[in-house]
């Protein structure tokens, strides 16, 4: 199963860069063993840890604003997702620690069902 349409994988991040280089690192596998057309985005709140350093450092793509709380970040990945036209939006915090075959379930999940939180 590979799902032909565009998924924006975002994850809202403050001060926790060890536990956002562990979600990460459980999700980038995930995108390459499936072959999906999946991009990741992290939101970072403005973080004063190594967090910027890391994510530049691997190449991550990253949006730095205000600190607000989790939600405002969870809507900038929305509306990037709607203006980006994706698919299908994958949320998380950097706490996040996902399986490893959680992406392939949720897009196998969207194509069967016809799911699509965008359209």
């Amino acid at each position: 199963m590979f799902l032909k349409k565009k998924i924006l994988i975002g994850i809202v991040t403050y001060n926790r860069c060890k536990l956002l280089q562990r979600c990460i690192s459980a999700i980038i596998p995930q995108i390459q063993d499936i072959n999906l057309k999946a991009d990741l985005l992290i939101i970072n709140n403005s973080s004063t840890d190594d967090t910027v350093k890391f994510l530049n450092e691997n190449k991550i793509k990253y949006i730095t604003m205000e600190n607000k709380g989790p939600v405002y970040g969870w809507e900038k990945l929305i509306n990037t997702s709607i203006d980006k036209k994706y698919d299908y939006l994958w949320l998380m915090d950097d706490d996040g620690y996902p399986e490893k075959n959680s992406l392939k379930i949720l897009s196998s999940f969207a194509e069967n069902n016809k799911f699509s939180i965008i359209n």
